[in-house]
C-alpha cells in the first residue's frame, strides 16, 4: 500500500492494484430554505507513517488508511469545532479508482423514524451503471469492472453506512446523521471501510461475510443449524388461539411431520407493548410451552419488543422509555424504546428472561426490529439510531439461555451478524406466485450472509382451496406447479424452513413433498447467474455426500432455455420427474413457466445416483457404505454400494432391491 500527497491532493494504491486519486471528504447539511450546504475537505497532510498504516488530515477531516496485504482499510474523523443543524451526511472518501464500472450489486433502503435501513424488505440487485451517474448503496457496494471491487462498511458499530458508486470508477464511503444536532466540540467517528479486489461478484460477497463478521462481532461466529419447523402465522394470522396450537400439535405427531419446533406468532400477546397473555390463552404461556416439550418439540414464541402500540399498559406508565422529539418531550415519530435509558434496558432484559428462563421457550422471534431505530432524541446524546440496536442485542443475548435460538426480522441486515443466530433476509412470502419471486431475489442475492449468519427466506405453505376453510388468514393461489418451485426455492436456500398450514386440512401427497425438505439442506446455493438476470435462475448447491444439487428456475411467463455448463462429466437425475438421465458435461432444459428443475449430478463412479425424498441431499457414509436413510426413503445407486443394516428382500426387473432396517429403500441402477 503506497499514499501519496502532492500539493495538498491525496492519491492511494492499494496492495491488490487499485489506484485511486483525487481523494476528498465533505460534509452536508440542512441549510434554511430546503438547500444542502456541503463543507469540502482542504489540503491534505500527512500526520503519521509506518510500513502498512497512513494518517492524513486537512485540519477537519482525518483518515487513517491501513493496508493488510488482504485488503485496505479506512476509517474516518469528523471534528470541524462548530456547531452545526441539521448533518445529514459526511463522506469520509470519495475518489476515483482506475478501474471502470460497467454493473453493480447495490442495496436499497426502508426509511422506519427517519432512519434508512438496510433490512429484509429493502430492494437489492445487479444493476447497469449510466456514465456520470452516481448510484447509492446502504452499507457496501460491489462493482465489476476488470474483476470486481468491493467497498463499503464492514463494522457497525457508529452509524448507518452510505456507498455511493459511478460508471466512471469513482466511488465514495459514507455515514448517515439522521439531521441530528451537532454541537461545538462534538466530532464523528467511523465504522471500518474496506477497499477490496475480487474475481466476481460472488467471491467478493462471500468475503465480504468473512470481512463483516471479523469486524462487526467481539468473537467468531459459531454458525448454528437451520431448523425446520410449524408457524401459526400465514394460515390463522393474529386469530390464534392456545387449541388452534394444541390441534396443530396433535395432528403434526400423530402424521410424523418432520419439524422439530412449534411456534406461536403474533396474536398471543394482551398488546404489542404488554406481553403477557391474552384471554385467548386461559393457561398462560409457560402451560403451553410445558405441553410443547412433553410432546417432544421445541417451543417457539414471537416478540416485537422494540416498539409499544398506542393504548398498550406500557406506554402510558412509562412514557420516559421513548425517544423523544428534538424540540419537546414528545415521542418521536413511532413509538420506539430508548435503551440509553436503564430503566427500559431493564424492561428489555425482563422481558428475554422470562421468555426464555421462565416460560421456556428456545426459539424467539423478534419482529418488527427497524422500528427500535429512531432518529430522534436519545436519553444519552451521544445515541443514535444504530447503538440503539447494539444495545438492545446485548440485552438479549444476555437475557436468554445459552440453547435459546434467536431470530431477528425485519432487522438491519449487516449488524445482526455476531449478534443474532438466524436472519429474515427477504419480504413476506404473502400467498402468490408474484410474492415468492420477490423473496427468491432476495434470497439468492443475500445467500452470502448464510456464510455468517443463519438465513430464514420465510414460511412454507403447501395449501390450495382445498385445503382451507373459514380460519385461514391468508388465501393461497398458488397452483401444484409453484409449489414444486415453491419448495425447491425453499431447499436450495439453506435456511430455515418453517411450515404455515393448517395441518389437518393437508393430503398425505403434500405432507410427502413437504418431508423433501428434511433433514434441512444447511448449505446456501450460489446464484451462478447473479449478474445475468434479475431473478438469479441458476442455483448451484455444490457436492453435498458425494451429489451436487444444480437448482434451474424459470421465473417468468413463457417457457424458457436454461443451460448450465457442468465442467466435467457428471451422471444426472432429475428429482421431480424421479428419472436417471444419463452422463452429461451440461445441463440444457426447456423449462415450463414457473417451473424448475432439481437435479442431483454426481461424479463418474458415484455410489449414490440420486434421491427421490431429498431436493438437496447429503448422504453420511462410512467408506463404502451408506449409514443414514430417512424411514420409508428410497435412493439411487450404482451396484458397487454397501448399507448399513439392511438386508435383500427380492430381486426384480433386472434390479435389485434392499431394505433398510427402517424401512429405506435402495434401488440399484441398471448396468
Amino acid at each position: 500500500m503506497k499514499v501519496i500527497t502532492d500539493n495538498g491532493k491525496l492519491s492511494l494504491l492499494t496492495d491488490d492494484g487499485i489506484y485511486i486519486d483525487n481523494i476528498t471528504a465533505h460534509a452536508e447539511n440542512n441549510g434554511e430554505h430546503y438547500d444542502i450546504l456541503t463543507r469540502c475537505s482542504g489540503s491534505w497532510r500527512i500526520l503519521s507513517e509506518s510500513e502498512n498504516r497512513v494518517s492524513v488530515s486537512d485540519g477537519v477531516f482525518s483518515l487513517e488508511i491501513t493496508g493488510t496485504g488482504a485488503a485496505t482499510l479506512v476509517k474516518g474523523r469528523f471534528s470541524p469545532n462548530e456547531k452545526i443543524n441539521g448533518l445529514i451526511k459526511v463522506c469520509f472518501f470519495k475518489g476515483r479508482s482506475n478501474i471502470a464500472f460497467d454493473k453493480a450489486y447495490l442495496n436499497g433502503f426502508t426509511m422506519f423514524n427517519g432512519v434508512r435501513v438496510h433490512e429484509m424488505q429493502a430492494p437489492v440487485g445487479v444493476s447497469r451503471l449510466m456514465g456520470g451517474e452516481y448510484r447509492e448503496s446502504m452499507d457496501f457496494a460491489v462493482a465489476e469492472g476488470v474483476g470486481c471491487v468491493l467497498f463499503g462498511a464492514v463494522e457497525f458499530k457508529e452509524n448507518v453506512t452510505l456507498t455511493e458508486v459511478c460508471a466512471d470508477g469513482s466511488f465514495a464511503l459514507c455515514v448517515l446523521r439522521e439531521s441530528q444536532p451537532f454541537a461545538r466540540g462534538d466530532e464523528i467517528r467511523s465504522d471500518t471501510f474496506v477497499i477490496k479486489k475480487y474475481e466476481n461478484f460472488n467471491g467478493a460477497l462471500c468475503g465480504y461475510a468473512a470481512l463483516a463478521e471479523r469486524y462487526n462481532s467481539e468473537r467468531a461466529v459459531t454458525l448454528k443449524r437451520a431448523v425446520i419447523g410449524w408457524c401459526s402465522w400465514y394460515y390463522y394470522g393474529p386469530g390464534i388461539t392456545e387449541r388452534i396450537i394444541l390441534d396443530n400439535l396433535a395432528e403434526i405427531k400423530k402424521r410424523k411431520v418432520p419439524v422439530n419446533y412449534i411456534q406461536i406468532d403474533d396474536g398471543w400477546s394482551l398488546s404489542r407493548g404488554d406481553w403477557e397473555p391474552n384471554a385467548k390463552f386461559p393457561h398462560g404461556m409457560k402451560w403451553l410451552a410445558d405441553r410443547i416439550k412433553e410432546e417432544g418439540f421445541i417451543p417457539g414464541i414471537w416478540v416485537a419488543p422494540f416498539t409499544a402500540e398506542n393504548g398498550s399498559g406500557l406506554l402510558s406508565e412509562h412514557p420516559e422509555f421513548f425517544v423523544k422529539s428534538f424540540e419537546s418531550d414528545e415521542i418521536y415519530g413511532w413509538n420506539t424504546l430508548d435503551f440509553s435509558n436503564e430503566k427500559a434496558c431493564g424492561y428489555l432484559y425482563e422481558l428475554f428472561y422470562k421468555l426464555s428462563h421462565e416460560w421456556g421457550y428456545r426459539y424467539i422471534k423478534i419482529d418488527f426490529m427497524a422500528y427500535g431505530m429512531s432518529a430522534g432524541r436519545y436519553n444519552d446524546v451521544n445515541f443514535n439510531a444504530l447503538k440503539n440496536y447494539r444495545r438492545a442485542a446485548e440485552i438479549i443475548k444476555s437475557a436468554v439461555t445459552e440453547d435459546t435460538y434467536l431470530l431477528a426480522c425485519t432487522s438491519p441486515l449487516l449488524p445482526a451478524i455476531g449478534q443474532f443466530d438466524a436472519l429474515r433476509t427477504s419480504m413476506d412470502m404473502f400467498e402468490r406466485w408474484g410474492s415468492l419471486k420477490s423473496v427468491a431475489k432476495q434470497v439468492f442475492l443475500r445467500s452470502y450472509l448464510n456464510e455468517k449468519i443463519r438465513t430464514d427466506p420465510d414460511c412454507v405453505m403447501l395449501r390450495t382451496a382445498e385445503n382451507e376453510d373459514g380460519e385461514c388468514f391468508r388465501k393461497c393461489t398458488r397452483n401444484s406447479k409453484e409449489i414444486e418451485t415453491y419448495l425447491s426455492f425453499a431447499a436450495v436456500s439453506g435456511g430455515i424452513i418453517m411450515l404455515s398450514d393448517k395441518v389437518i386440512l393437508l393430503k398425505d401427497e403434500q405432507l410427502e413433498k413437504f418431508s423433501y425438505l428434511s433433514p434441512v439442506n444447511q448449505r446456501a446455493g450460489i446464484p451462478v447467474d447473479i449478474n445475468e438476470n434479475d431473478i438469479p435462475a441458476v442455483i448451484d448447491c455444490g457436492i453435498q455426500g458425494n451429489i451436487r444439487t444444480v437448482a434451474l428456475f424459470n421465473w417468468g411467463d413463457y417457457p424458457k432455455e436454461i443451460i448450465f455448463e457442468l465442467a466435467g462429466k457428471y451422471g444426472v437425475f432429475d428429482f421431480w420427474e424421479r428419472m436417471y438421465l444419463g452422463i452429461a458435461d451440461k445441463l440444457n432444459f426447456v423449462i415450463e413457466p414457473h417451473g424448475c428443475k432439481i437435479l442431483h449430478c454426481t461424479p463418474i463412479g458415484s455410489k449414490v445416483l440420486g434421491a427421490f425424498h431429498r431436493i438437496v441431499p447429503a448422504f453420511k457414509t462410512e467408506g463404502e457404505m451408506i449409514t443414514e436413510l430417512k424411514e420409508n426413503e428410497s435412493i439411487l445407486v450404482s451396484y458397487d454400494v454397501s448399507v448399513k443394516h439392511c438386508k435383500k428382500t427380492e430381486n426384480c426387473c433386472g434390479r435389485q432391491k434392499v431394505t433398510a432396517t427402517n424401512g429405506g429403500k435402495i434401488i440399484f441402477a441398471g448396468n
